[in-house]
C-alpha cells in the first residue's frame, strides 16, 4: 500500500512537470513559428494582391477569402507568441 502510494505521488509530480513544460515554448517552437508568421504573410499579400489583378469576380472573391484564412492564422500564430 505504501508502495502504490508512493508511485501514484511520483506519477503525480511528473504530470506536473510536463504541464509546466507544455506551457512554455521551447526556442526552437519559437523559431518555427516566427518563421510561420513570415510565411502567412506573404501568402496574405499574394493573395490579395491576386484579387485586385484579376478580373474575374469569382476568382477575386476566392482570393480574398484565402487572404482573410490566412491573416486569421497570422493571428493565431501572432497570440502564441505574445502568450510566451
Amino acid at each position: 500500500m505504501v508502495r502504490q502510494n508512493q508511485q501514484q505521488g511520483q506519477q503525480g509530480q511528473q504530470q506536473g512537470q510536463q504541464q509546466g513544460q507544455q506551457g512554455q515554448l521551447s526556442q526552437k517552437e519559437l523559431a518555427y513559428i516566427e518563421d510561420q508568421l513570415g510565411a502567412e504573410e506573404l501568402a496574405i499579400q499574394k493573395c490579395r494582391n491576386y484579387a485586385q489583378q484579376t478580373t474575374d469576380p469569382e476568382v477575386r472573391e476566392q482570393c480574398q477569402n484565402m487572404a482573410d484564412k490566412h491573416q486569421q492564422h497570422y493571428n493565431t500564430l501572432l497570440k502564441h507568441l505574445r502568450s510566451n
